[in-house]
């Protein structure tokens, strides 16, 4: 690790992944050698740790998902939760408590950009906090932790599990109404056709630019786009028909697609996400081409588009497949 002294800078910090460099301005080299090797530790244990490497991987999350503000409140976060680890670090290799607080009131408190490991971050009176009052981790609060760890894990894979369960709308959470309307509607259909031979109309007027592909998972800027269906890029307010004739056994609200609808029909149904304005209820009988509802962009969608997708013999399959 190369340490170089200069001017240019109000307070020591470290860069470099590869070839991790650690700078000590020069009007610092009148401290105490004691202070300097803290100085020095300090910065150390962040380029052994990879503080380097995880702050330009959290810039570059911040810069994918600008968007999302939970993203900024992390970035912001960061700097601090690793200053508060570094310190930790130092501190179990021997360092004094009280000599190591000196250390650090020394140093200028200043930030030395966003994407370096800097010893005289901000927060300086918490670090001095943390520094002095931290206690070690008792029996007691290690059990304590491994259970509150375990009951989130538990609560997780429910969660995932219900909603894997909940987009299989053609086969749970249906009212015993809405699927007596499906059996009539169907009771003087012919024989249920092939997949393969099931044809639907685009269920917007004008297609718009496929953005998301079935079997794809990529979230371009502007649309969020998921792997049963397709994205179609599409203006706010523009009219959504029914692809096929069928009953309309959902139409609600959900976190993840917001406002959607679900019909059925002989051999399978459709799904509409991320909708405006929902135009029909559970149990309407609804005509291919008719209008059910506007574009929007509710849900998991950072612009307006509808994603659509078709399940036949309860699995999804691709609706460009299908498009008359």
């Amino acid at each position: 690790i190369d340490i170089r002294v200069g001017q240019g800078a109000d307070t020591p910090f470290s860069c470099g992944v590869f070839h991790p460099i650690i700078f000590i301005p020069s009007h610092l080299l009148t401290l105490e050698d004691s202070r300097l090797d803290d100085i020095i530790s300090h910065e150390q244990k962040h380029i052994k740790s990879g503080d380097q490497l995880v702050k330009w991987l959290i810039t570059a999350a911040v810069c994918l998902n600008w968007y999302n503000p939970l993203a900024w409140v992390m970035w912001c976060m960061s700097s601090r939760d690793i200053e508060l680890a570094c310190d930790e670090a130092v501190l179990r290799s021997g360092k004094s408590r009280f000599e190591y607080a000196l250390t650090l009131i020394g140093a200028a408190e200043t930030r030395c950009g966003g994407t370096v490991c800097s010893f005289g971050a901000p927060l300086l009176n918490e670090r001095i906090e943390c520094i002095m009052k931290s206690r070690k981790l008792t029996a007691c609060g290690f059990a304590c932790a491994a259970l509150v760890l375990a009951s989130m894990s538990v609560f997780f894979v429910q969660v995932t599990a219900a909603k894997t369960e909940d987009d299989m709308p053609c086969d749970a959470n249906i009212s015993e109404s809405v699927c007596d309307a499906v059996d009539t509607a169907l009771d003087g259909a012919d024989e249920q056709e092939d997949s393969e031979s099931i044809v639907l109309v685009c269920p917007l007027a004008e297609h718009g630019a496929i953005t998301g592909h079935f079997g794809e998972n990529t979230n371009p800027i502007g649309v969020t786009t998921f792997n049963n269906g397709v994205n179609v890029a599409a203006k706010q307010g523009d009219d959504v028909y029914a692809a096929a004739s069928g009953i309309v056994s959902k139409a609600e609200y959900d976190f993840e697609d917001g406002n959607y609808i679900v019909i059925e029909h002989m051999g399978g149904c459709e799904i509409y996400r991320h909708l405006d304005e929902i135009l029909v209820a559970v149990g309407d009988e609804v005509e291919s081409g008719e209008v059910i509802a506007t574009v929007g962009s509710t849900g998991c969608a950072t612009g307006p588009n509808l994603g659509f997708s078709v399940m036949v013999d309860g699995a999804y399959v691709s609706p460009e497949s299908l498009f008359e």
